[in-house]
């Protein structure tokens, strides 16, 4: 009973500070390490749930899993699985993630993506995404249905890229307000020889956040990740490494309140 209460409590807390329509946002190792952002030396198609339009900057094929444990808790774990793939006149992705223990809740995402170069710098995208939280007893089910329009711009080392969520004003309940309009402005160097470097500015109704990371190539195939988001404090720090077609990716983050996360990935690009 004691494990449940806490267990609950750390919920109420991740839907107060993430201030998100969903109560965890998923996020890969990349984009955790590096504050999450997804915009590192090489990357994994996790980065639909960051900007559709950032597909461009994904391998050709690429096939990623993702888990997370918060805080060290069973009941608390995350799995992702995302596609991606480049059609030659468009770039398609497929993510799932389902997150939480069906004897307390379960929070289920499914994202469809779509995006296009319109210009020689620059790429559009579309993101359908359908959001659902389960609980255990005496509560109805929770989904809505979301669309988000992302932009990315790539002029040689730098990227600037911009979203907007939930454009379509959904809602949780037909009851209660709509889901607040979330807006992500980034800007990276990246190419760099040994170096990428990242910015981003999130919000979502009164929440402002900043996010800010690094990645540092040691060798052609080993990276190192520091990171930092704000609103509240969450310090982050990981590695990659890239082995042909094959990439593993680690992080741990901590939350200044519910301690830490670890985060695994693992990635085929073809």
């Amino acid at each position: 009973m004691k494990r449940m209460a806490f267990i609950l409590c750390i919920i109420i807390i991740l839907a107060k500070s993430l201030n998100a329509g969903c109560l965890f946002n998923s996020f890969c190792p990349q984009q955790s390490a590096l504050g999450n952002t997804c915009l590192g030396r090489y990357n994994n198609s996790s980065v639909i749930y960051v900007n559709p339009a950032l597909l461009k900057l994904v391998e050709r094929t690429s096939v990623a899993f993702d888990y997370q444990m918060l805080y060290g808790l069973s009941e608390l774990d995350l799995i992702n699985l995302s596609l991606s793939h480049d059609f030659g006149v468009m770039y398609t992705g497929l993510a799932y993630s389902n997150f939480g223990q069906p004897d307390i809740m379960v929070e289920n995402r499914f994202a469809l993506v779509f995006s296009k170069d319109v210009y020689q710098y620059f790429t559009l995208g579309l993101r359908w995404e359908h959001y659902r939280i389960s609980f255990a007893e005496d509560f109805d089910d929770l989904g809505m249905n979301s669309i988000s329009l992302g932009m990315a711009a790539q002029i040689d080392d730098v990227v600037f890229h911009t979203v907007l969520s939930n454009i379509n004003s959904p809602r949780m309940v037909e009851s209660q307000d709509k889901v607040d309009l979330e807006y992500r402005f980034g800007l990276c160097l990246r190419n760099l020889e040994y170096l990428v470097l990242n910015l981003e500015l999130s919000g979502k109704g009164d929440i402002r956040r900043y996010h800010f990371g690094q990645e540092i190539m040691l060798e052609e195939i080993f990276f190192i990740r520091l990171g930092l988001i704000t609103n509240p404090t969450m310090p982050s720090g990981g590695f990659g490494i890239k082995w042909n077609q094959f990439q593993i990716d680690y992080a741990i983050n901590r939350h200044n309140q519910l301690g830490e996360t670890h985060s695994f990935g693992f990635a085929l690009n073809l």
